[in-house]
């Protein structure tokens, strides 16, 4: 076992990456969590952290491990993968990065723990929105634009357009 680690570190990255493609999907598809947390020291082990991240599905969005456990609400294991070393600002064939899907499915939890975990808010996708301006997408309820909000200041002026809509004889 011990050998067979050693050999594949050993291995051209290319290489690691198209194996660990396989382990990678099978990992990905265990339904519970604490499965795949427990699954996931073995398999960073087996193909390091660089592998892993470097590989994408074959779909068309081409996206990595930490797009689909985003898209896929595994918070704890994309937590974790994260603390040991795999980017949440890896973008996807589109320019989509973790913050970017997690904010078009209104994810709120998503998104505070991946700005806590340090994800960039200044990476466009190819349609030239950032992150958080997804949250402001046509359609989208007033209350996503809030999550954006870090002051008193920026939420007054999130709340501004909503408030104006009222006429003040309203409240008469």
């Amino acid at each position: 076992f011990w050998l067979k680690r050693v050999a594949m570190a050993s291995l051209p990255l290319a290489q690691r990456v198209e194996m660990a493609a396989a382990a990678g999907k099978r990992w990905l598809a265990l339904a519970d969590e604490d499965a795949m947390l427990t699954a996931w020291p073995d398999l960073l082990e087996t193909f390091g952290a660089d592998a892993i991240g470097a590989w994408r599905q074959t779909a068309r969005q081409k996206n990595a491990v930490v797009h689909l456990l985003t898209q896929h609400g595994k918070v704890r294991v994309l937590e974790r993968v994260a603390g040991d070393g795999l980017s949440l600002d890896v973008q996807r064939k589109d320019g989509c990065t973790c913050l970017h899907l997690a904010s078009w499915k209104e994810s709120y939890d998503l998104v505070r723990l991946l700005r806590e975990l340090g994800a960039s808010e200044d990476i466009r996708n190819e349609y030239g929105e950032l992150p958080l301006q997804t949250l402001e997408a046509p359609g989208k309820p007033a209350r996503a634009r809030f999550i954006c909000c870090r002051s008193v200041d920026s939420l007054l002026m999130a709340a501004l357009p909503e408030l104006e809509r009222f006429d003040v004889t309203d409240f008469s």
